[in-house]
């Protein structure tokens, strides 16, 4: 029946073009007739085409209809049609085929639609050539700030990024599969081997690098010995001390003996440590090892991103300053981190650094691989639990670091000290920068150059810290702890690694920018001298008036133009008495410092006898004690350490998990559809790239929310159908929400200035209400003070001091705050009224700016009086801040950021009550009972967040309470004791602790 239709159509087809050309004959012969001119002459055209004469020769009218009417006879006669089975019909009317004349008529058509395609295409080029007359328009590519740029301000030096334009417009690559050394090398044949084993090749053809080892000169430095002699003594004291409290003669105590005896035992302790210690790097295991990592990473990753601009950065930082040692400074996530640094070093041609690890990965087989690949081990906490001082062992770590560096080694080592168990960053422990900045100062090394690294997981291949986070005991590693992680994680996916590698800057420079300018001048001898001149100067009668005021704990009045018109207007017409100035005697700033360190009262200057601006961790790998510096040495290295930091949170890269995990348990707690989720993970795309966050993926967001939430897997994110849309909530149970703030709260720090901004004006806003509603009057357009916006920030901020890094040591902190607020307002957040003045309104301003002080003409002179009641209206209208109705919503999303981290405060000062009336506690068991309060409160609704259930977060709140004198923390025999402080024993005093920190959280 097929085969039917197409003979009938064929035949139908034939038919018509027929009767079309017989239209075509009455045509021409009528406008022959007629002598139509342009009828005629266009059908004559067309009948000449259809039938292959050529126009324009001298034939007649009639014999053109002559031919044509035989023609189409002639078509008539003789045409074959095909049969309906395969057979031909035959049309039965006298003439010859007309086979080749429809074939020519065929080839004439598709002719003509050749030549109208080619004058199209002409027709086309014309225009384009037009159209490029006129030059054509230069387009501005996006010029963010990318993270991971050096600090302008501490490192001058570098003030042009090292990392131009075009490198940071490329984008990241995987670098499991470019392998730069893999394949067929140049002049070599096609069966060259690397073609065909790519990893082996890119293995054995890195360069190789001279990997000298140090540990042979460290034990005959004048820093051991004197360690060694110190720690003998120290020996032959305890001895003599034991001899009198047992009341035993001292005569028959041989003093010398027992100190040779002393001294041979802690040499062989040395020996000891020293080879435990040390590393053997060898750049054969390193290419062992990157071949092994070649064949197992793609087994539980979907790749190891890093950006190729970075790495060629660091080859040229390194090409301008080949002396300098490269310190890599990575945040610790993983014990992955300990050799991907190394593997994507030695696979770029860098020289690969020694890795500074804990001796809790000294383990059977793997610590040995890890000390072939580059790592040393030390121990978590240098000294015994009762407090004294490891002399010997401080000595051999800080002399072998400074012989690794001067070695010409590079060195990694992690700045928080440990994996963080929050997923944000931790405090950072300065111990071996300490060492670094100690060995530039005594001129070791001449520079160094610090590299900040960030390194983060779409999902943690070490599982999770759940288990520590609600204070259960971690599991040591083991060799068959460690085989049995290996072979859970080959056979899981963790989808993508990224690695970022910061600027590199000059230790030298930032040493520079935040030490002071005159001692620093002094000791790079830019200056011999200067001479320092005390000046004492008082009054009989303070002209500045009193601090009543501030001393009663009210605010101080701003400075302004008026008020120091007006002061100055009151001190005319007022007596003061007498003025005394007295120089004293000049002093050389040399002999001092000289004086101060040979000075016996230098004792009263050791770090143990120092307090802090930011109190060193007592968990640290060593503390900050390793070298005996001034106080200034060691609050330079803090302000390097709490940099370096800084920067490695901003330029850590946002994946999938992170983005999804921040959205859920903050604005979607209670679940989310698809289409929701997608559209809110676009606005948060938009907003981390306006701020210059990086993010480590790219696609389509609802591809994205779907990919994160399979890698989440069921366990964080349930996936359920609603109303035929698919639909996901986080899992709020604990300890599931524990591990799902893990991801979250990579992003936290990028949001804890807006949050803390928020949270305050939400908080001054419901005071004031309640004072109005105390009042009895209305609480519309409810306004607060945007300088006490201000300065309770600030006591926020202070109160986390111990949980995020809010600004660089170069920074000021109120100018951040600042800059926060007014990108709040731009958000519309908050607002603030503007005041429009008219043109008259700010002539007479500009006038009153200017007016004679002598019109002033009395002592009740005010600010009322030079500006105008109206005119204080309206400066204080301008501080003021409301909060927009309809954005309530967003700035809810904001307060719960930080959420977690108040209702943990306000619990554990809430557990202080158990320590009223002298009671004292061990550390463990107080974290326990704090831990216990947040639980209750959770299971009871009290606080919603179940991840306020954090072991992490309740030391950090008891470091506050200790720096504040609220608590006090004692170390007996290696027990450390928690009790209340003598002036805060008493129920009233803890009430206002609480309420302290309680009015933090958001209601």
């Amino acid at each position: 029946m097929a085969r039917q239709s197409r003979h009938i159509q064929s035949r139908t087809d034939s038919l018509a073009v027929f009767e079309e050309l017989s239209c075509n004959v009455d045509c021409f012969s009528s406008a022959l007739e007629n002598d139509s001119g342009a009828a005629g002459s266009s059908c004559y055209s067309e009948m000449c085409l259809l039938t292959g004469l050529q126009p324009g020769g001298s034939l007649i009218g009639t014999d053109m209809v002559d031919i044509i009417s035989n023609r189409v006879q002639e078509a008539y006669g003789s045409f074959r049609l095909p049969g309906m089975f395969g057979t031909t019909q035959t049309v039965e009317a006298g003439g010859f085929s007309t086979y080749a004349m429809l074939k020519r008529f065929g080839e004439q058509k598709k002719r003509k639609r050749q030549i109208d395609k080619e004058n199209d295409r002409k027709l086309r080029e014309e225009s384009l050539y037009h159209m490029k007359n006129s030059p054509t328009p230069h387009i501005m590519l996006d010029n963010k700030p990318m993270p991971g740029m050096a600090c302008r301000f501490c490192s001058p030096a570098e003030s042009q990024p090292q990392l131009d334009e075009v490198d940071r417009r490329k984008n990241a690559i995987d670098i499991l599969r470019v392998t730069s050394h893999a394949g067929r090398r140049t002049n070599s044949s096609p069966t060259d081997w690397g073609v065909w084993c790519p990893h082996l090749a890119q293995a054995a053809r890195v360069k190789k690098y001279d990997y000298p080892q140090v540990a042979g000169a460290v034990l005959g430095e004048e820093r051991v010995q004197q360690a060694l002699e110190t720690a003998a003594k120290e020996s032959v004291d305890e001895k003599r001390l034991e001899l009198q409290d047992a009341g035993q003669s001292e005569d028959s105590f041989d003093e010398d003996a027992y100190y040779n005896e002393s001294m041979l035992k802690h040499e062989k302790r040395a020996h000891r440590v020293l080879i435990g210690m040390r590393s053997k790097l060898s750049d054969m295991v390193l290419r062992i090892t990157s071949w092994v990592l070649y064949k197992l990473l793609p087994c539980f990753l979907s790749g190891v991103a890093a950006h190729p601009g970075q790495v060629d950065m660091i080859k040229r930082a390194i090409a301008k300053n080949p002396d300098a040692p490269l310190i890599f400074l990575p945040l610790h996530r993983s014990h992955l981190d300990y050799i991907m640094v190394s593997f994507i070093l030695l696979n770029h041609d860098i020289r690969c650094p020694l890795v500074a690890g804990g001796d809790n990965l000294r383990i059977p087989v793997f610590g040995n691989i890890l000390r072939y690949d580059g790592a040393f081990f030390i121990k978590r906490k240098i000294d015994p639990l009762t407090g004294k001082k490891d002399h010997v062992y401080r000595s051999i770590l800080h002399t072998y670091l400074q012989k690794v560096l001067t070695a010409g080694h590079n060195v990694e080592f992690f700045i928080e000290g440990g994996r963080t168990r929050t997923g944000k960053p931790c405090m950072p422990k300065s111990g071996i920068l300490s060492v670094i900045v100690d060995a530039f100062n005594d001129k070791s090394i001449s520079d160094a150059l610090l590299v900040p690294v960030s390194i983060n997981y779409e999902k943690l291949v070490d599982g999770n810290f759940v288990r520590e986070q609600l204070g259960q005991k971690k599991v040591p590693e083991s060799f068959s702890s460690a085989a049995s992680a290996i072979m859970k994680v080959l056979k899981a996916r963790y989808g993508l690694m990224r690695i970022d590698f910061n600027e590199p800057f000059s230790l030298s420079e930032l040493v520079k920018s935040l030490r002071s300018v005159i001692v620093d001048a002094f000791n790079d001898k830019s200056i011999s001298d200067a001479l320092l001149v005390p000046v004492s100067i008082n009054y009989e009668k303070l002209v500045d008036g009193n601090f009543v005021r501030e001393q009663l704990g009210q605010k101080k009045v701003p400075e302004s133009f008026s008020s120091a018109a007006s002061a100055i207007m009151k001190v005319l017409k007022a007596r003061y008495g007498l003025m005394r100035i007295d120089f004293n005697e000049p002093f050389s700033l040399s002999e001092l410092v000289k004086s101060l360190r040979k000075s016996e009262t230098a004792g009263s200057y050791a770090p143990e006898n120092r307090r802090l601006q930011h109190k060193p961790s007592s968990s640290s790998l060593f503390g900050t004690d390793v070298v005996q510096e001034e106080q200034e040495l060691r609050t330079l290295v803090d302000n390097i350490a709490r940099h370096v930091v800084y920067d490695c949170a901003k330029a850590t890269s946002v994946m999938t998990t992170n983005a999804l995990a921040f959205l859920l348990p903050n604005r979607f707690r209670d679940g989310a559809p698809l289409a929701i989720l997608t559209e809110a993970l676009e606005e948060l795309r938009s907003y981390l790239n306006t701020t210059s966050r990086d993010l480590g993926f790219t696609g389509a967001s609802e591809d994205i929310v779907k990919y994160a939430v399979d890698l989440l897997g069921p366990g964080l994110v349930t996936k359920e159908k609603r109303a035929g849309q698919p639909f996901f909530k986080p899992v709020t149970l604990v300890p599931n929400v524990i591990e799902l703030a893990y991801y979250s709260n990579s992003l936290v720090p990028h949001f804890a200035l807006d949050s803390i901004v928020i949270t305050v004006a939400s908080l001054l806003k419901r005071q004031a209400e309640q004072r109005l509603r105390d009042q009895q009057k209305s609480t519309d357009d409810v306004s607060i003070g945007r300088q006490e916006l201000f300065n309770t920030c600030l006591e926020f901020c202070d109160l986390l001091m111990y949980e995020f890094i809010l600004s660089k040591p170069c920074q000021s902190l109120e100018t951040l705050l600042q800059d926060c607020y007014h990108r709040l307002c731009i958000m519309e957040l908050v607002s603030q009224p503007e005041v429009e003045y008219t043109e008259e309104q700010h002539r007479a301003r500009r006038l009153a700016a200017n007016l004679e002080l002598d019109e002033l003409h009395d002592d009740s002179y005010s600010d009322d009086d030079y500006f105008g009641d109206d005119n204080l209206a309206e400066q204080e209208d301008e501080n003021r801040v409301f909060l927009p109705a309809e954005k309530h919503c967003d700035r809810i999303v904001l307060q719960s950021v930080l959420a977690p981290f108040t209702n943990t405060y306000a619990a554990v000062a809430s557990s202080l009550r158990q320590l009223l009336g002298g009671n004292s506690m061990t550390e463990g068991e107080f974290i326990k009972q704090c831990i216990k309060e947040i639980t209750s409160r959770v299971e009871s609704g009290q606080c919603k967040y179940g991840e306020s259930i954090s072991t992490d977060t309740v030391r950090n709140c008891l470091k506050v309470l200790e720096k504040r004198s609220a608590i006090e923390i004692v170390n007996n025999n290696g027990v450390r004791l928690v009790s209340l402080a003598p002036a805060c024993d008493s129920p009233a005093e803890v009430q206002l602790i609480i309420q302290g920190m309680e009015k933090f959280v958001p209601i």
